[in-house]
């Protein structure tokens, strides 16, 4: 029997009983005859479900968990079920291939040990003070805002010694709001003694001590039915797993299990799916370790899913003496121990755990049912205190108790909990915030932010590479938050380039002897700017001594050789120039005209604003200047085109920023963008090429600036969220569309555009849509590739990017515009999947020559003076076959000559050229313009100096080529004999 109920791993513990005689061993009910538990495969459908449901008579029911579903079968509820047709229903479901997971719905049982009346008295809860508890409560008694979910029988909602501290919690296993257990016995009263190891108020005057003494609040979630109190069913601990999820519950506490296949769990199985999932959201598992040492000490579940997540804890039990409980399971994921009670060795009742009971009633219980709220308070406690969630167990284990042992070990883990020693490790921190460790800052005048806890600011020190910051200015700089736990210390030093080393200390307001230190170093290199042109935004405020809301001149910052442009609302450019007079107060790091700031905060122009900047050789950016605070910077937009730049110094996604409207309105960026406020396009300006991602993809990375384009006025309000996303090519497909595309370059001179995009998908609509992006303004010297639509409406004007729907017959109004008139200028084409029977013709409006898209990949013109030149690019279906030469022969004439026949699919120029064997031109023979059919030419065998060629093996280079530019080419060889 239990081979096979370690194998299911669906099987679920075995009732233990309340008196010695009654463990002897697990009782037989592993699972609810007739009722299923399963996860569908990603590809299955509710619709499929529901269809094999019906076949098989079965009654779905939804657990609340996406794709977790409980199935009841037919006579279940009447007890007409076997547990063999359960087991051979469950191997049909598998057979079936629609799920992931099946298993019968596997029933758990308390972990606890005897439970009787008696009169409460904080000395007899020896398990506090084994805890250590009486020292940790000098530092840490519990804050409001921690809650602790006890998955159970339910609770005394009017117990007086929980009613302060229980939540109203939830039944999931008879479905409903009462958790008032069904009844005053030992059984049903297991979640209420739990509760109250927990959380029984302290320092009440009555009763007995929980170990969170406030503040912590228990959210009582009744899993066991009220027909079979005691037992847990598979779908009813899913239901409570979610709602403890829901309920944003901070730490859960189960004292259940069931045997288990093996020390690692079942990653299929639904239930511990998701508990691990709970985990990942920050949600700490304490579970009892088992109460079967003796009856063959096997993995238990769900404790064994400590082997694999450090948000779960398996809990042993010990004694009053600190020994092992006789009963308690020891496997290799016992993860600490901690009081649990052993009366069953000692047969002294006290020697257990005395806790509260239903009908404002106290007793003692012993089990690792116990063992495990002790950790489950210990938890609360170190959460109170600001431990974080993942720190915790590590902690725990850290600052357990071994007592000479090795660690760890199957029957304590690493030993039995101190919860003093785990909160004194923390209970005075200090660390160094900003920097972070190794981190390469680009202000010579960095802000060191220090964070301590406990403390005070005479008991602090801090050193800059080993100078002692003065206690005073520690004093001045010292801010306590308003729970007078933590407190902020900011200093601003000046640092030369290179490496540093900071460190504090700060020892504990209570005992001072308790101390913490952090020390890091870090590195400060100042930001380069590539020579060249770039787009740039300053992302450090460095302030005008006399006018401290204004920044300092960008030659403080940039030094000499520079000169910037910015675009302005009326739409020109304003320019700066480091050299020359010409110094636009628009174009400035000063200006005052743009309200850029944090919110509820002063002007931080330049941070916020974008620039092109133009300079000669790789230049350092020697700022003394502080970032922008971490809350949210807003950026006035005006309808038209914007420069703007990333404020901070990491970098932000671009769909987590906001949009205010003219009216107050705030909405996300994605709504202003369907209300047609903004255009979701970011554009980036890479080696002189402009690129864009939509949102929401997309990121404004720190020291870049970029283009936006509003369409109404309206405030940009950068989100200080952090975000270590890379650069990904923008997508120009529309998801899911069939299409092609062709992207667009051109270079004149040293100056290039490359990435202008034109092309058919079925996704797209042929006027305009999302999927067409407009063509930010270019700054002197430029050339520029436009696809222009005057047809459009409001919507007019240059873009860069135009998606046509049909692929009927397309035309596209191209522009070539460049402020290098003197310099020829290339225009070049790369095409994205086009498919065969698409023909492209780029035509020159002034020359009116036509090119063939597909056969060449380029087209230069020059300018001749002018800046803008037309074109036109014409997407049609491929009527006519495609240029050809075939039928090719040479046949020898009289006088030593020859005749070259050859047949053209199409009209085309041909050029004949004799080369020898190895490629060496011998003559060339021009025909010019030939019909579409057969043709002819002669030779005299002759080279092109008039002399009679040797005898060997030439060759017959035939080449054509359309008046679209479209060619073809075709190499026969003759042999000569003399």
């Amino acid at each position: 029997m239990r081979a096979r109920m370690f194998c299911i791993l669906a099987t679920f513990v075995l009732l233990i009983g309340f008196s010695i005689s009654a463990v002897s061993e697990p009782a037989s009910r592993q699972f609810v005859a007739g009722e299923l538990i399963v996860s569908l495969n990603p590809g299955t459908s509710v619709e499929q479900l529901q269809s094999l449901a019906q076949q098989m008579n079965l009654t779905v029911d939804y657990l609340g968990v996406p794709g977790v579903y409980h199935l009841i079968m037919k006579g279940a509820r009447e007890g007409a079920v076997t547990d063999a047709q359960t087991l051979e229903t469950v191997q049909k479901l598998k057979d079936s291939g629609l799920f992931a997971y099946v298993g019968p719905n596997k029933v758990y049982y308390l972990l606890q040990r005897e439970v009787r009346p008696n009169d409460p008295r904080y000395g007899e809860q020896w398990g506090l003070e084994m805890i250590n508890m009486p020292r940790a409560w000098a530092f840490q008694k519990g804050k409001t805002g921690v809650i602790v979910a006890v998955i159970d029988t339910g609770a005394d909602m009017n117990h007086p010694d929980l009613k302060d501290r229980l939540l109203p919690g939830r039944d999931t296993a008879d479905q409903d709001d009462d958790v008032t257990p069904p009844g005053n016995d030992v059984v049903a009263g297991h979640g209420t003694h739990v509760a109250g190891i927990i959380g029984a108020t302290t320092d009440n005057g009555i009763g007995v001590a929980g170990i969170t003494w406030t503040g912590v609040k228990i959210l009582p979630v009744k899993a066991s039915p009220n027909s079979g109190i005691g037992t847990f069913p598979q779908d009813a601990l899913i239901r409570a797993v979610q709602y403890c999820i829901d309920q944003k519950s901070n730490v859960v506490n189960m004292s259940l299990g069931g045997p288990a296949a093996s020390d690692i769990p079942d990653m299929t199985d639904p239930l511990t799916q998701l508990i691990l999932n709970a985990t990942q959201q920050g949600i700490v598992f304490v579970a009892a370790a088992g109460n079967w040492f003796v009856e063959g000490n096997f993995p238990v579940y769900p404790a064994h899913i400590a082997s694999i997540s450090d948000y779960f804890l398996a809990v042993a039990a010990v004694g009053p003496r600190r020994e092992h409980a006789a009963y308690s399971q020891a496997r290799p994921y016992t993860t600490v121990a901690a009081p649990g009670g052993n009366s069953m060795v000692t047969g002294i009742e006290t020697d257990d755990i005395l806790s509260t009971l239903p009908g404002g009633n106290y007793g003692y219980a012993m089990g690792t049912s116990m063992s495990a709220p002790h950790v489950s308070g210990a938890v609360a406690i170190l959460l109170s205190q600001g431990v974080k969630p993942g720190d915790v167990k590590k902690l725990l284990q850290d600052t357990a108790a071994a007592d000479g042992r090795s660690v760890p070990n199957p029957e304590f883990g690493y030993g039995i909990i101190d919860v003093y020693n785990a909160i004194r490790r923390v209970a005075t921190s200090a660390s160094v915030v900003t920097p972070a460790p190794a981190e390469v800052v680009e202000t010579l005048k960095p802000t060191l932010v220090f964070s301590v806890t406990n403390t005070t600011p005479a008991l602090v020190s801090i050193t800059i590479d080993g100078q002692a910051v003065t206690s005073t200015e520690i004093a001045d700089n010292y801010v306590l938050s308003p729970d007078g736990v933590v407190a902020t210390i900011k200093l601003s030093r000046r640092l030369a380039p290179g490496t540093h080393t900071v460190k504090v200390t700060a020892r504990n307001a209570i005992d001072p002897t308790i101390t913490s230190s952090d020390e890091i170093t870090f590195q400060i290199s100042p930001r380069v700017l590539r020579a060249g042109r770039s787009l740039i935004s300053i992302p450090y405020f460095q302030p005008q001594t006399s006018q401290p809301t204004r920044s300092v001149p960008a030659e403080s910052i940039l030094g000499s050789g520079f000169q910037m442009f910015r675009w302005l609302p009326q739409g020109r450019y304003a320019k700066y120039s480091a050299w020359g007079a010409l110094k636009d107060p628009a174009a400035s790091f000063d200006q005052t005209t743009e309200q850029v700031g944090p919110e509820g905060g002063s002007t931080m122009a330049p941070l916020g604003l974008a620039y092109f900047i133009d300079l000669p050789a790789d230049t350092p950016v020697l700022t003394e200047g502080t970032p922008a605070p971490d809350v949210p910077y807003r950026i006035p937009l005006k309808a038209g085109w914007n420069m703007i730049g990333n404020p901070f110094a990491y970098n932000v996604p671009w769909v987590a920023c906001e949009v205010e409207t003219t009216t107050g309105a705030r909405l996300s960026l994605q709504e202003a963008a369907d209300k047609e406020i903004i255009l979701p396009h970011l554009y980036r300006y890479e080696d002189g090429v402009y690129t864009w991602q939509t949102a929401p993809a997309g990121v404004l990375y720190k020291w870049e600036g970029f283009w936006v384009r509003a369409l109404q006025d309206c405030t940009l309000v950068v989100m200080p969220l952090p975000t270590g996303g890379r650069s990904v090519p923008a997508s120009n497909m529309l998801s899911g569309g069939k299409g092609w595309l062709l992207r667009l370059s051109a270079v004149a001179g040293n100056v290039r555009d490359g990435n202008t995009i034109i092309g058919v998908n079925s996704r797209a609509t042929d006027g305009y849509g999302r999927e067409d992006v407009p063509k930010p303004p270019s700054v002197s010297p430029y050339v520029s590739v436009k696809v222009l639509n005057a047809e459009w409406g409001a919507r007019a004007g240059a873009y860069a990017q135009d998606i046509r729907r049909s692929d009927r017959r397309q035309t596209w109004q191209l522009q070539v515009e460049t402020d290098q008139v003197n310099e020829p200028v290339t225009l070049r084409w790369e095409g994205l999947d086009i498919p065969a029977r698409v023909r492209l013709t780029l035509v020159d409006e002034v020359t009116g020559r036509r090119i063939a898209m597909r056969t060449t990949g380029s087209y230069t013109y020059q300018p001749g003076g002018v800046n803008t030149r037309s074109f036109t690019i014409v997407a049609e279906p491929e009527m006519r076959s495609a240029l050809r030469v075939t039928s090719v022969r040479v046949r020898a004439t009289r006088g030593s000559g020859y005749t070259i026949d050859y047949a053209l699919s199409a009209p085309a120029q041909v050029q004949i050229t004799i080369t020898s064997a190895s490629g060496k031109p011998v003559v060339s023979l021009v025909q010019n313009t030939r019909s579409a059919g057969v043709n002819s030419a002669t030779w005299n065998g002759r080279d092109s100096n008039g002399v009679a060629v040797p005898a060997g093996t030439y060759l017959v280079r035939i080449e054509a080529t359309t008046a679209d530019g479209e060619r073809a080419r075709m190499i026969t060889p003759v042999v000569i004999t003399r």
